[in-house]
């Protein structure tokens, strides 16, 4: 016997609670930056999204949608048809059949360094992954390689950071790019390197672009080396380019066809006297620290 619309409804809703549950028991789903995502798109404070307040995400995005198209998925993510979405509900479509550029835009919120990191002497505090060194003995300073691999537990296609602590003579420099894999499908331990990673499209220490492993040398090569203290690095992958910034000016721009759909997770591997980075937000007005 077929069922009711009532009945469908109610059975639409026991299976988004126990996505909802499910999901809220997975510890790879960071629930303070789902929050804090949330809290965002929420620009009334009301503690529900509706319409107009999703409408001004894709706005927000340079997404050109129909309202057709918007109806089609605000109805799709309102499973109790009250003509808004709750923590709940917001939940279940984000993590399941949001637009592509949706979900990354609303991860994006959770970018920071907390995720896997790995080097000798490394530490992370508030977004400042920090690399002890120890000076050697007699006239001579001497630090140690020391290498260091960081990668975000957030998905992001843009981020920033910024050279620090390499005093006045000694300089250092950084590898930096994208991971395809999750953090924790990472090889573990991780390699010295972010190069050496299996799925990574980085920027190597000589100035060439590695992806998944093999090189790309022909478009604008250049090197890291030799950074001074406080330069600000922005690192893209967005519209078929791959680029690195040196306070705000292209070093190097490569031509690179990765899959809008790709979720990646950005990575840097710091070497040489750089004894920190520090994470800061994208955008012009994002200044040094």
């Amino acid at each position: 016997m077929p069922l009711s619309a009532a009945q469908e409804e109610e059975a639409a809703l026991e299976e988004a609670k126990a996505d909802f549950l499910a999901m809220a028991d997975d510890e790879d789903v960071e629930h303070a930056n789902v929050m804090a995502a949330f809290l965002q798109w929420d620009t009334n404070g009301d503690g529900i999204i509706d319409r107009e307040e999703l409408q001004a995400v894709f706005t927000g995005l340079g997404l050109d949608v129909s309202d057709k198209e918007l109806q089609s998925m605000f109805v799709a993510a309102d499973m109790s048809h009250d003509k808004c979405l709750d923590y709940a509900e917001f939940l279940h479509w984000i993590f399941n059949s949001a637009h592509w550029q949706l979900r990354n835009q609303f991860l994006q919120t959770g970018v920071s360094w907390n995720g896997i990191y790995k080097g000798r002497n490394a530490a992370i505090q508030q977004d400042r992954l920090t690399v002890k060194r120890t000076r050697g003995s007699g006239e001579t300073a001497e630090f140690p390689p020391g290498h260091a691999v960081v990668v975000s537990s957030g998905v992001s296609r843009e981020f920033r950071f910024e050279v620090l602590d390499n005093g006045s003579v000694f300089k250092g420099g950084f590898e930096a790019g994208f991971v395809s894999c999750p953090p924790e499908e990472l090889p573990q331990p991780l390699p010295e390197t972010a190069r050496e990673l299996p799925c990574a499209y980085v920027s190597d220490a000589s100035g060439r672009l590695v992806v998944l492993g093999e090189e790309m040398t022909e478009l604008l090569p250049w090197r890291h080396r030799l950074l001074p203290n406080g330069t600000i690095v922005d690192v893209l992958c967005k519209s078929g380019k791959f680029q690195v910034l040196l306070d705000g000016k292209i070093a190097a721009d490569w031509n690179i066809q990765v899959p809008d759909d790709l979720d990646l997770y950005p990575l840097v591997s710091v070497y040489g006297t750089t004894q920190a980075i520090k994470l800061l937000p994208t955008g012009i007005d994002a200044k040094k620290a």
